[in-house]
């Protein structure tokens, strides 16, 4: 459910969703050592949550215009093409019958890859498994330095990718995971550009930190972002007092 809620918002995606699951799988898991090398919990959630973000990617897209995911800015585009207006005219222009064809599509896609997906994880999944890192790191980097190239088609950002590269790879070496990076380098500009939208709405108003705490909702998210930012702290002040009474007691 939360990782549909991530596809829920506006160009989140199942890159953000992925991370997110993989952190909290590997905070409940009960060997979070071996995350990062291969483990099944962790591509399971990434993968689960990639998946789940499907059908909330529709629901910004359908009905407020945005694409909530790359794919389905494709879909976006495909249906302007066809001259189907998407947001709240769509609704509102019998537009609607056309909002359960995708559900029902994606419920007869969920229905589908079932089979499939069981099919395919009992037998392409473990050769893939089994496939030489001499080979598939080689391969995963050309791609990944085509994808940066093709952007923009710029050698420049080639570049970036690459001293980017290298500084994850060092400071997943002093102790700082590479997730949370990922996950701020891309909710940073959503962030950014959300925090100037409402201080411009709240400025005409004459009250700019209004429009942060405005109703129930935005009291809640303000509420769940401190404590999201104040947990770590309290749950490591907790783990050295006990351990300190442990080692008390065992003197």
């Amino acid at each position: 459910m939360g990782d549909c809620g991530v596809g829920i918002l506006p160009g989140a995606g199942g890159s953000i969703s992925g991370l997110v699951s993989y952190s909290e799988a590997r905070r409940a898991s009960k060997t979070p050592e071996r995350f990062g090398q291969g483990e099944p919990q962790g591509l399971q959630a990434s993968e689960a949550a990639n998946n789940a973000t499907v059908g909330g990617g529709m629901v910004p897209t359908l009905v407020l215009g945005i694409p909530g995911t790359p794919p389905d800015a494709i879909i976006l585009g495909a249906l302007l093409v066809q001259g189907v207006q998407t947001g709240p005219a769509m609704f509102e222009s019998g537009g609607g019958s056309m909002v359960f064809t995708f559900i029902y599509g994606l419920f007869i896609a969920t229905l589908l890859m079932l089979p499939i997906g069981l099919l395919i994880g009992r037998y392409a999944f473990k050769s893939i498994v089994t496939f030489p890192k001499a080979v598939l790191v080689p391969a995963v980097a050309f791609m990944t330095m085509i994808g940066a190239f093709a952007i923009r088609n710029s050698l420049s950002d080639v570049v970036i990718m690459i001293a980017l590269g290298i500084m994850g790879w060092v400071l997943d070496r002093l102790g700082f995971k590479p997730s949370p990076i990922v996950l701020g380098l891309i909710l940073g500009p959503i962030a950014e550009q959300g925090f100037v939208q409402g201080w411009m709405i709240g400025g005409a108003t004459g009250d700019p930190l209004s429009i942060f705490l405005a109703g129930p909702l935005t009291i809640t998210i303000v509420v769940l972002i401190f404590a999201s930012l104040f947990f770590p702290l309290v749950a490591g002040w907790l783990r050295r007092r006990r351990n300190t009474e442990e080692a008390c007691h065992d003197g």
